[in-house]
């Protein structure tokens, strides 16, 4: 179980960052040092209790032929003018996956993560969902959404690795496999943080 409260101090607290990020990054990614020339975006974790577990809702992007088309991620987006990141994540998440959060049930942000391949520098946050969610998926942007166990977050039957195949040729890539789903990349790295803060509380 987790310690809501705990979480929410130990998320104001200095943060794991790349180095934690870092354990489910593709081997031989793009480290990117200056983020001032890219576009943010902003994601949220939300945590969601079920009976004795807790679960995140990814989704599976649309199929298109943007860059992380039908690629496993976190309900969010860039930001619109003058928004901030948090407005973002919070809107993000209700026209994605239909889910109205509450700013009272922000615990806070976890570190930023560029992403190369689009230029997005993307800021997670992490929220409590009170009750039972009810999704209503915008089917432009989202294909379906489905519930990760965190429990699986530390165990190593979930953390896997195998070749990938992109433009430039294959690269290793390390990622999670859940519901039959593979979670790599910008996620993959985002959620790696998380479970290192979750582990430590």
């Amino acid at each position: 179980m987790i310690d809501i409260a705990a979480l929410k101090k130990r998320l104001s607290e200095p943060l794991p960052g790349f180095h934690a990020q870092a354990k489910l990054m593709p081997m031989g990614r793009k480290i990117v040092a200056d983020f001032d020339d890219l576009v943010p975006a902003a994601v949220m974790i939300i945590l969601i209790k079920r009976g004795d577990k807790w679960t995140i809702p990814l989704i599976e992007r649309s199929h298109d032929d943007y860059a992380h088309s039908g690629q496993i991620a976190l309900p969010g987006g860039r930001l619109d003018p003058n928004e901030g990141a948090l407005e973002a994540a919070i809107r993000e998440t209700e026209e994605e996956i239909g889910l109205k959060l509450e700013l009272k049930n922000v615990l806070g942000p976890i570190s930023p993560l560029p992403i190369p391949v689009s230029n997005y520098l993307v800021q997670p946050f992490v929220s409590v969902f009170r009750g039972q969610p009810e999704y209503d998926i915008d089917t432009r942007e989202v294909a379906k959404v489905f519930e990760f166990d965190l429990d699986l977050l530390n165990n190593e039957s979930t953390l896997k690795n195998k070749m990938m195949k992109f433009k430039f040729g294959e690269m290793s890539v390390p990622y999670y496999e859940t519901n039959g789903y593979t979670v790599w990349g910008a996620t993959a790295m985002i959620l790696s943080e998380f479970s290192a803060i979750i582990a430590e509380i």
